[in-house]
């Protein structure tokens, strides 16, 4: 049995017009993905890479696009036993209503990271708000439809220029009773083009420039740093197995 994924009319229509402008930024970025890729790894490893991101972007895109018609997305995430002992950390430091009992989180566009702020709500995380930094798309028309469906209750995004001061403040509020909570999501594609706030460090054999938005914040304000990402899971779509879930949470402390 191959499952399918069934988006709704208005999003199918999304599709086709996105279909031309996918088709021409993944012949412009094929070459620049694998000559990159190919600085630091062999060539097979480096041709199985490109090929499970561009099949996690298709599947991210999809998912996104029907995202609004998944009822409770917790249900749909399987964990690991790490996963559920980071969880279960993380719920014991939101609630123990100290000024610094926040989280800050680090994730990459790996899996699915539009999923994350879900499966880090009530009732699985104690969190009063989240604050999401993210990119805005330059199409500004595609851009208010992705952020209408990200969109919920209790979920803040802000753009990813000028926004270290406000959430400094947000990471120092009161956290009375444990019932405040304030969660701050950093995606890994941040803007590193200020010298005085990144770092240089080195990945797959190349120097690469490295935001640190997320350590400051985490230095300045003591509160928590975690890594996560929400992974697809392909066995789901070739299996009829009930207990397969489409996406697996990984979250560990930093």
């Amino acid at each position: 049995m191959v499952r399918e994924i069934t988006l709704h009319r208005d999003h199918q229509k999304v599709v086709t017009n996105l279909h031309g402008t996918w088709r021409l930024v993944i012949r412009l970025r094929r070459r620049v993905v694998l000559d990159r890729i190919a600085a630091g790894l062999p060539s097979d490893d480096g041709h199985r890479v490109a090929r499970d991101s561009y099949t996690y972007a298709a599947l991210s895109l999809l998912w996104l696009l029907r995202l609004d018609g998944v009822a409770n997305p917790q249900t749909s995430i399987s964990l690991d036993e790490d996963t559920r002992e980071s969880l279960a950390s993380m719920r014991t430091v939101l609630a123990n209503g100290q000024t610094s009992s926040h989280a800050i989180i680090t994730t990459g566009h790996i899996g699915f990271w539009e999923i994350i702020p879900a499966a880090l709500a009530r009732p699985a995380v104690p969190v009063q708000t989240q604050w999401i930094v993210y990119r805005p798309l330059h199409n500004a028309a595609l851009d208010d439809l992705v952020a209408s469906i990200r969109s919920a209750p209790g979920r803040r995004f802000i753009a990813d220029k000028k926004c270290y001061g406000l959430l400094r403040d947000v990471l120092q509020r009161p956290n009375a009773n444990g019932n405040a909570a304030q969660l701050v999501g950093l995606v890994a594609d941040q803007r590193c083009n200020s010298e005085r706030t990144r770092a240089t460090v080195t990945f797959l054999g190349q120097p690469t420039h490295m935001a640190t938005g997320a350590a400051r914040l985490h230095m300045e304000t003591g509160a928590t740093l975690w890594f996560t990402s929400v992974l697809h899971n392909k066995r789901f779509y070739a299996s009829s197995d009930p207990s397969e879930k489409p996406f697996h949470l990984v979250l560990r402390p930093v």
